[in-house]
């Protein structure tokens, strides 16, 4: 399975928020926010959120190129492996339409190469 991606602008930051926190007001970029049950996670541009409990910044967003069908399998398994291989972490967003990695800036490159070796591609 052959995947498109792309690398949105900009450096993002996961952050942690205390459960019964308010949802922060982002008003720039990609962002995501989930509330569980012991947290409230948001995903964004470093610059968009403040106040969290705790932050793990310097996360580069890399885009697969969707829509996918709910009845694909094996899309974030084949990313998945991929990094894996390469000995890269990732954190997984996905959306209705596509999926989003995450990975630190500095392995950015290591896995735009180790990517093309599996046979994905960035649109020119």
């Amino acid at each position: 399975m052959a995947l498109t991606y792309s690398f949105q602008q900009g450096r993002y930051g996961i952050y942690q928020y205390a459960p019964n926190a308010a949802i922060p007001v982002i008003a720039e970029g990609f962002f995501t926010i989930t509330r569980a049950d012991n947290e409230l996670s948001v995903v964004c541009l470093e610059s968009a959120c403040t106040g969290a409990t705790k932050a793990n910044e310097g996360w580069a967003l890399m885009k697969l190129h969707g829509p996918f069908d709910f009845t694909m399998v094996g899309i974030i398994a084949e990313i998945s492996k991929v990094l894996a291989r390469a000995k890269i972490p990732l954190f997984v967003v996905s959306t209705f339409d596509t999926d989003y990695i995450l990975l630190k800036v500095e392995h950015q490159e290591k896995a735009i190469k180790a990517l093309a070796r599996a046979g994905h591609t960035r649109p020119n």
